[in-house]
């Protein structure tokens, strides 16, 4: 299982590359990004209660951008995470640089 935080940059990360190269005139790109992040993490709802046990199967687990992938990807360490971190960082930097940010 891998951390939280990869999960939420992994999606939000994926969520702005998709905004970047649709090319959506988005009001709050941002917050779309934000949104992307928490849907990459919604699986891990299993581990709040046992009703949403079937959330993390592998059958519906990567919809949520990969999360299925980045579990078995990344064993519990933080190195994966600091990777997709780093990828929210530029993807956030290519907002600013482009002038979308809001």
């Amino acid at each position: 299982m891998s951390l939280g935080i990869t999960h939420f940059s992994a999606g939000a990360s994926f969520t702005s590359v998709f905004i970047l190269l649709v090319g959506w005139n988005v009001i709050y790109p941002f917050s779309i990004a934000i949104l992307g992040g928490v849907w990459a993490m919604i699986p891990d709802m299993a581990k709040l209660h046992p009703i949403f046990k079937w959330l993390h199967d592998p059958f519906w687990t990567n919809i949520f951008w990969g999360h299925w992938l980045l579990d078995k990807l990344d064993p519990d360490t933080a190195r994966v995470g600091a990777v997709f971190v780093g990828f929210l960082l530029i993807t956030v930097m290519m907002f600013w640089g482009i002038g979308l940010a809001r």
